[in-house]
């Protein structure tokens, strides 16, 4: 029984569903909403064009929902509507379509109130390659700034990039090499030691300054990561951590705590005098 009510409601045609929602009196909102939110992708775009308007005008969860769609699915018959929406309520789901589809004069006049959460990052990439837009490099970090550059096809000089390149692994260390920011698996690190291009950030700026053009300075700073690993691997806690039997997080976990002093220890004077709170973190560690 519950199998045929599944298909009945899998076979209603999306303009019933969407009758069914707008109709806040049908008793049958939830049902619409949820069934349209599934078949969207699938559907014709006169009947997208619908749900979204519907979605637009409903409550603030629907929205939200609306907003995310357009930033694929979006034509200029949305911008009058988003604008009245975005001077209503000034949700910041409502600012991203706002950022990838209005036109850079109305950025540009509305930057104030659209620099709302991480927005400064999506801002850059869509006016970076303006000659009258200056690039903050302060307000972002290091990999979102090496991807602003490639995406406004600029460029950055070899000793700024190996520079960053070293305050990326600095500013792990700052935070100890937080685990959910290295990228290889648990058990691959176990076998073959750690590396620091296991870093999720240090991965992403290589990617960027390979794409730009700055081999030099990638190629110096893997054989530096390449050097710290031999050290990591050689050290005492290394080699403690490794003739214990501990399952694969804790080891990855505590195997961190080595690296951020070893990374440390090993990165040029001019970047470890930027790194606040390391010798307390160094000190935490001696305690373990």
């Amino acid at each position: 029984m519950a199998r045929a009510i599944y298909k009945n409601r899998r076979n209603t045609p999306a303009n019933t569903l969407l009758n069914r929602y707008i109709d806040k009196k049908s008793g049958r909102v939830c049902e619409a909403r949820s069934e349209l939110k599934y078949r969207f992708d699938y559907l014709d775009w006169s009947v997208q064009k619908r749900i979204l308007v519907a979605f637009l005008a409903s409550g603030k969860t629907d929205r939200k929902w609306a907003y995310e769609k357009l930033l694929k699915f979006w034509d200029d018959s949305f911008t009058s509507v988003v604008e009245s929406l975005w001077n209503q309520y000034h949700e910041q789901t409502c600012s991203w379509p706002i950022i990838r589809h209005f036109s850079e004069e109305y950025i540009l006049e509305n930057m104030d109130s659209l620099l709302v959460g991480n927005n400064y990052y999506f801002i850059c990439k869509r006016l970076g390659h303006r000659p009258d837009f200056l690039i903050n490099r302060k307000k972002l970090t290091q990999t979102d700034y090496l991807s602003v550059l490639y995406t406004a096809d600029k460029t950055i000089d070899n000793k700024e990039a190996l520079e960053m390149l070293y305050e990326i692994i600095g500013s792990r260390c700052s935070v100890g090499l937080i685990i959910v920011d290295i990228g290889s698996p648990s058990f691959l690190i176990r076998n073959v030691g750690f590396n620091p291009m296991d870093i999720r950030m240090v991965r992403r700026a290589i990617y960027y300054l390979e794409k730009m053009g700055n081999k030099e300075p990638v190629e110096i700073f893997m054989k530096w990561c390449n050097k710290v690993a031999k050290i990591i691997k050689e050290s005492q806690e290394y080699k403690e951590l490794a003739s214990q039997s501990v399952p694969d997080d804790e080891y990855v976990a505590r195997l961190a705590n080595i690296a951020v002093i070893y990374m440390y220890l090993n990165l040029p004077l001019s970047i470890m005098s930027k790194i606040k709170n390391i010798d307390n973190e160094i000190a935490n560690y001696e305690k373990i």
